[in-house]
C-alpha cells in the first residue's frame, strides 16, 4: 500500500507478486520484506495515479493482475478466492503487526478479525513468513 498527495487514504501500489502453494516461510518472508520496502509515500499526486501505475507495472505485475483480478471480481468473490491479511510496519518500530481479514457480508467489506500478532524485525524473514502462514492458516 502507498499514499498519494491530495488523497487521505492508502491505495494499493505496484509491484504485485505471487508465490506458489509450496512456498516456504523464508520465501514468503523475503517477498513480503521486498514489497514492504516499496510501500509508503509515493510522492505522486492522486490525479497522476493512472500514469504512476502504468510506469510502475512490470510484466510480473501485469500477469498477476490478469490472473488474480478478472473483470467483475467483487469484494465477496475475491474473499472466497483468496486469503487476505495485512502487515503494518513503521520505520522506527522494532516489530511488524501481522493480521488476517475475513469478509463480513453484513457490511459487504473485509474486516480485521483478530488483533494480530507482532513479529520482531530482528527475528528475520523466516519468522515473518511463519507468522503470515499462521495468521492465514496455511
Amino acid at each position: 500500500m502507498g499514499t498519494f498527495k491530495g488523497y487521505g487514504g492508502y491505495v494499493g501500489i505496484y509491484p504485485y507478486r505471487e508465490l506458489g502453494v509450496g512456498a516456504t516461510a523464508l520465501q514468503i518472508g523475503r517477498l513480503v520484506e521486498q514489497l514492504l520496502a516499496k510501500s509508503g509515500p509515493t510522492g505522486v499526486h492522486i490525479r497522476d495515479h493512472s500514469s504512476y501505475e502504468a510506469s510502475a507495472a512490470d510484466d510480473r505485475t501485469r500477469a498477476t493482475c490478469e490472473w488474480a483480478a478478472p473483470a467483475g471480481l467483487t469484494t465477496s468473490s475475491s474473499a472466497k478466492r483468496f486469503l487476505q491479511g495485512g502487515i503494518e510496519t513503521q520505520d522506527k518500530s522494532k516489530s511488524r503487526l501481522v493480521y488476517r481479514y475475513e469478509y463480513d457480508p453484513s457490511i459487504r467489506s473485509l474486516v480485521q478479525v483478530e488483533p494480530g500478532e507482532r513479529v520482531r524485525k530482528s527475528a528475520g524473514a523466516e519468522a515473518l513468513g511463519e507468522q503470515i502462514r499462521r495468521m492465514l492458516w496455511l
